[in-house]
């Protein structure tokens, strides 16, 4: 488990959105990783550790459904602006060593809600 990826998942952003589901992917209070074989769980023993669909996901609902007047592809604007991002931003660069779900993860927090991952956490 990346620890990492924990601590950038440890967040209201992220944890805020989650709707128990089975098999999603959890860390449990006790510190061990859990996959859900169930949705009926107290949320508040679990943290959430999206992979890299729940991420798109999340994405996906900022996305609009048309863009003048032509019905948008949302994965190939997810595609395009995650490159976009990784080839012009300003993020950590160590991200690029990690991962893609970090990557990914500190992608969909700058672009929704204008936060950068830092060696402090979420800025």
């Amino acid at each position: 488990m990346d620890e990492i990826y924990v601590k950038m998942c440890d967040c209201p952003e992220i944890q805020g959105q989650w709707e128990p589901k089975k098999w999603d992917r959890t860390l449990h209070y006790r510190g061990r990783t859990h996959v859900l074989r169930s949705s009926f769980i107290d949320k508040h023993n679990y943290l959430w550790l999206p992979r890299q669909e729940d991420i798109q996901e999340m994405w996906k609902g900022t996305c609009p459904d048309h863009i003048d007047g032509i019905p948008s592809n949302w994965m190939t604007m997810f595609i395009s602006c995650f490159y976009d991002w990784v080839m012009e931003a300003s993020y950590d660069k160590s991200l690029l060593f990690a991962p893609i779900v970090n990557l990914q993860l500190a992608f969909y927090m700058w672009d929704v809600h204008n936060k950068s991952w830092t060696e402090k956490g979420w800025e």
